[in-house]
C-alpha cells in the first residue's frame, strides 16, 4: 500500500486523474446566455447581429438599397429561425419516442413544452423579523440551519448502548470488495448524472473504469478494513429544496446533498452485501421495498443502514451497524467516522 492513511491515498489517486484530465481532456468555454432559447445557434446569432447592423444603417442612410438588404436579411433571419425550432421540436419528438429514455430527461423535454409553474429561485428570507435578501445572506443562513441538523452531539462519558434481543445466530462481520464487481459498477454508471465536488464525473469513471477498478477497489478495502471513510468524500454539494407552506421561512426547505461520484460504487457493494444478508435469512418482510431496507427507525437505537448515513455524520464516533427488532440485530460492523 502506497500511504497508511486513508485521505492520503485517495488524495494521491486524485492528483493522478486530474493531471489526466488536464492533460488529455479538451476543453471549451461556453458562455451561456440565460436569455437565449434553446433552438439558438451561432448561426442565428450572428445572422441577428447582421440585421441588426443593416437595420441601423438602413435607419441612418435611409436609402432603398440599404432598406432592401436590410429587408432580405430579415427574411433570412425568420427562414433559419423557423427551421431551427423545426429541428428542435424533431428532436425533442424523438427523445420521447425512445423507450430507453431516462425519468429525468423525460420531465426536462416535458416542463420546456408545458412550462413550469414552480419557482426554482429563492425568494427573500425572513428569520427572526431579520431579512436575508442576498445570495451570500441566504447561502449562510442555510449553512447554519442544515448543519444544525446534521451534527450530533458527543455522547456522554457513561453512555452505554442499550441491551438488544438477537432474532438469529447469524453475523454479518465483514463485506469483501473484488476488482471485478468494482469494474462492473463503474462501467454500469449513470453517465447523466451531475459531478460531485470533486470534479470526477461518472462519466470519466466510466470510460477509464479498466484503469481505475484496481485503485479504487484499494480504496474501499483500506476504508472498510482502517474503518474510516475518506474526509473527500464526505464533502458535497448541497441545494435547498422547498418543501411546503411558507417559502420565506427557512425551515420549510430540506437540503439535497450531491456527493462525490467514486464512493457510489462502495455504497452500491454495501448495500447488496447486507440486502442478501437479510434476504437469505427471511427478515425483509412485505413493507420493505428494493431500495429501503428498513422502513422506520427505533429512536432508542442507534441505526446507520448505509455508508450515506455515515457520510452525515459530522463528529468522531464508534457506530456498530444495529437494526430495528423486526429485522435483527445481527450486523458488527464498526465504522469509525473522522
Amino acid at each position: 500500500m502506497l500511504y497508511d492513511d486513508i485521505d492520503d491515498l485517495v488524495s494521491y489517486y486524485y492528483g493522478l486523474i486530474k493531471v489526466g484530465m488536464e492533460a488529455h481532456i479538451p476543453k471549451r468555454q461556453i458562455n451561456k446566455r440565460k436569455k437565449d432559447k434553446p433552438w439558438m445557434t451561432g448561426f442565428i446569432r450572428h445572422l441577428l447581429m447582421l440585421r441588426n447592423k443593416l437595420n441601423g444603417k438602413f435607419s441612418k442612410t435611409l436609402r432603398l438599397e440599404d432598406k432592401i438588404e436590410r429587408n432580405r436579411m430579415r427574411a433570412l433571419c425568420k427562414k433559419e429561425i423557423r427551421y431551427a425550432k423545426a429541428r428542435y421540436r424533431a428532436s425533442q419528438t424523438a427523445q420521447l419516442a425512445d423507450p430507453n429514455i431516462g425519468v429525468k430527461k423525460y420531465w426536462s423535454i416535458m416542463k420546456d413544452i408545458y412550462g413550469s409553474k414552480i419557482k426554482s429561485s429563492i425568494p427573500t428570507l425572513i428569520d427572526n423579523n431579520i431579512t436575508y435578501s442576498t445570495d451570500l445572506e441566504k447561502a449562510n443562513l442555510f449553512v447554519d440551519l442544515f448543519s444544525d441538523q446534521c451534527s450530533l452531539e458527543p455522547p456522554a462519558s457513561d453512555y452505554s448502548l442499550p441491551n438488544v434481543e438477537y432474532l438469529t445466530d447469524e453475523r454479518l462481520h465483514s463485506v469483501v470488495f473484488e476488482v471485478n464487481e468494482v469494474l462492473k459498477l463503474l462501467k454500469g454508471l449513470d453517465i447523466s448524472k451531475a459531478t460531485g465536488p470533486d470534479g470526477i464525473g461518472n462519466r470519466l469513471l466510466k470510460e477509464c473504469a479498466d484503469s481505475l477498478a484496481i485503485p479504487l477497489t484499494d480504496i474501499y478495502i483500506k476504508s472498510m478494513n482502517d474503518m474510516i471513510f475518506p474526509t473527500e468524500w464526505k464533502m458535497s454539494h448541497i441545494s435547498p429544496v422547498y418543501k411546503k407552506s411558507f417559502r420565506h421561512d427557512k425551515v420549510n426547505y430540506r437540503p439535497v446533498s450531491l456527493l462525490a461520484c467514486m464512493s457510489k460504487p462502495m455504497e452500491r457493494i454495501v448495500y447488496n452485501v447486507m440486502d442478501n444478508f437479510f434476504k437469505s435469512l427471511g427478515l425483509l418482510n412485505a413493507r420493505n421495498s428494493k431500495k429501503k431496507i428498513v422502513p422506520s427507525i427505533n429512536s432508542y437505537t442507534c441505526v446507520i443502514i448505509s455508508i450515506k448515513a455515515l457520510i452525515m455524520l459530522r463528529m468522531s464516533a464508534w457506530c456498530s451497524l444495529t437494526f430495528p427488532k423486526h429485522l435483527t440485530k445481527c450486523i458488527t460492523l464498526p465504522c469509525y467516522i473522522n
